[in-house]
């Protein structure tokens, strides 16, 4: 389709997730998470950018509120909420040893219209997001890339409860760090590390 190749995708997480801070509710989940579905995905192999080798994808994606949920719960492993998170991929590669990569996200959400009971109120809305990850990696010996990699989310939108605005509820985070993949015999092996920085919420 458009000299693209033609594709979906169904993603399951499993969820571990251990809320313990000094402050605040304390809280311990595991089990199914929400069901990402992928229904339609367009990639592209063999386009060139500037004269250099070009791959791209876009990707309309949509989460469904299929975990576990419990409004009682102070951590679940599922959200309550529909999410619509296309995305476009590419991966430019300058050399036939650099390669950089980009993946632009944006986020849509639904009213939770269960949501702890903790906070007190009959329903909630999670602000529309921007984000993105990046890669910039140099294989410095055969089968062996270095690199650099992170994420960037700005919040666009303010969250809402019960319909109304939340001022200053907008979340912004910045994260960057080392990478290495290791590749042989069409065996993929990435290690990366994250830190961040510039933390809004």
């Amino acid at each position: 389709l458009f000299g693209g190749f033609v594709g979906a995708q169904l993603i399951l997480p499993l969820v571990d997730i251990d809320m313990n801070t000094s402050f605040g509710p304390k809280d311990r989940q595991r089990g199914v998470g929400d069901l990402i579905v992928g229904p339609f995905i367009l990639q592209w192999t063999d386009h060139k950018l500037f004269g250099l080798p070009y791959f791209h994808r876009f990707l309309f994606g949509i989460t469904l509120p299929t975990g576990d949920y419990d409004r009682n719960r102070a951590v679940n492993t599922g959200s309550n909420i529909f999410s619509i998170n296309p995305y476009y991929a590419f991966t430019i590669i300058p050399t036939d040893k650099l390669e950089l990569s980009v993946r632009l996200h944006y986020r849509w959400n639904s009213e939770n219209d269960e949501p702890f009971v903790g906070i007190g109120a009959g329903d909630i809305q999670p602000g529309q997001a921007f984000h993105f990850t990046y890669a910039a990696s140099y294989e410095v010996v055969k089968g062996v890339r270095l690199g650099i990699n992170g994420y960037v989310l700005q919040q666009l939108t303010e969250d809402k409860v019960d319909g109304h605005s939340q001022s200053n509820s907008k979340e912004r985070v910045f994260g960057i760090g080392p990478g290495i993949q290791f590749t042989r015999n069409g065996t993929f092996l990435y290690l990366n590390s994250y830190f961040e920085t510039g933390a809004e919420h």
